[in-house]
């Protein structure tokens, strides 16, 4: 009998989660992920080193629907870049809310959404001690998702951030092309 009850809750718990009829309504939960690698060299980019510069950066995200169209969630940030004299990571986390354009028989799904990111950087130069610095990110993006095949859309964003680290700041314009996937119930 116990396991017939867990069965029945468990039916009855996901009949919820997915008793949503479009992508932006109550209750949907959109999964997304992004992902970059470059390589940069010349003058412009040679520090003291004189070595090219690579960075590797991994955005997941995660939304849940409060109302129709209106998200919260949460984000996370990694970004490392390495030369010959220097690496450096930074990982940051934290609470982003959004308000995505969309109806049932939608076919792109444009939103603006915004963060405050609490990060953390670690510089290692060859050589040398480890330095640690603690400071904040404010995140803001505009972008859309479109449905490419049932619960699987493309992301496509231009978000811009604005870093602040001790006593250093900067800011950094991005667009980002990533994979969404998309938990709602087709009616």
């Amino acid at each position: 009998m116990k396991k017939l009850f867990i069965i029945a809750a468990m039916f009855l718990i996901m009949d919820n989660l997915f008793a949503q009829s479009y992508v932006a309504d109550k209750g949907a939960m959109i999964f997304s992920g992004s992902a970059s690698f470059s390589t940069s060299g010349g003058s412009l980019y040679q520090g003291t080193s004189k070595s090219r510069v690579t960075s590797e950066s991994i955005f997941p995200s995660f939304n849940f629907f409060v109302y129709p169209n209106i998200f919260i969630g949460g984000t996370l940030d990694y970004t490392g870049s390495k030369d010959d004299a220097t690496t450096l990571h930074t990982f940051a986390i934290g609470p982003t809310a959004g308000y995505m354009v969309g109806k049932p028989a939608s076919i792109i799904f444009p939103y603006a959404s915004v963060g405050v990111l609490f990060s953390g950087e670690r510089t290692k130069p060859a050589g040398a001690a480890s330095t640690s610095s603690a400071g904040t990110e404010f995140v803001a993006e505009v972008g859309a998702i479109l449905p490419a095949y049932k619960h699987l859309g493309i992301d496509i964003g231009l978000q811009y951030q604005y870093q602040k680290f001790d006593v250093v700041s900067g800011n950094i314009i991005a667009l980002k092309l990533g994979i969404s996937g998309l938990f709602f119930k087709e009616k």
